[in-house]
């Protein structure tokens, strides 16, 4: 930064850890995985729902494994099919097994100033936010796209975000003109 005279901006959904302890998604969302982990172990859930577990876990556990490839191999259409699939068993998949047992919604997980909020509620809310998080920090990269029109922007954030960030933005690539470049083409 200091060598070249670069200018750094949060795109970041701001005080986002804050925000989601203040609307319980935290720490329900940790608590509601450990408790569905639980129930897996002790071979409650249903069939349908043990293979849509495992399937996650697989998915998970591949994703996961991609980091100690390197930013070449993480950063490529195929980790961002994965990381797709990995979040829609995550806040879509793994939401609809919560939603689907009532033992998620008569167990509550402590909020900010002595409330409390459901496991279920407050994990529904992190998925509500997972989606909201990325459509913030696309929003704030247009913003910046327009603002520094014609300049080398980079951007860095976790791979599991990637995909849908791509999602969001290349179809604007003629409208806001820019090009999505990786690292590694220059």
């Amino acid at each position: 930064m200091n060598q070249f005279e670069v200018i750094v901006r949060p795109y970041d959904f701001t005080e986002r850890n804050g925000y989601r302890k203040s609307i319980g998604s935290r720490p329900a969302d940790r608590l509601t995985l450990a408790m569905l982990d639980s129930i897996h172990q002790h071979r409650l859930l249903s069939d349908a729902h043990v293979m849509t577990y495992e399937d996650h876990v697989k998915i998970n556990s591949s994703l996961n494994s991609i980091v100690y490839l390197g930013p070449r191999t993480f950063n490529q259409d195929s980790t961002d099919s994965i990381a797709a699939i990995r979040q829609d068993y995550q806040y879509g998949k793994l939401l609809d097994i919560v939603e689907s047992m009532p033992v998620f919604a008569k167990i509550y997980a402590p909020k900010d100033h002595g409330d409390s909020i459901s496991y279920q509620e407050g994990y529904k809310r992190a998925a509500e936010f997972w989606n909201l998080r990325n459509e913030t920090m696309a929003i704030h990269m247009a913003q910046f796209i327009q603002e520094f029109k014609g300049k080398r922007i980079v951007v860095l954030n976790g791979f599991f975000h990637r995909y849908f960030l791509r999602r969001l933005l290349e179809p604007r690539q003629a409208e806001l003109g820019f090009v999505v470049k990786e690292y590694y083409t220059y």
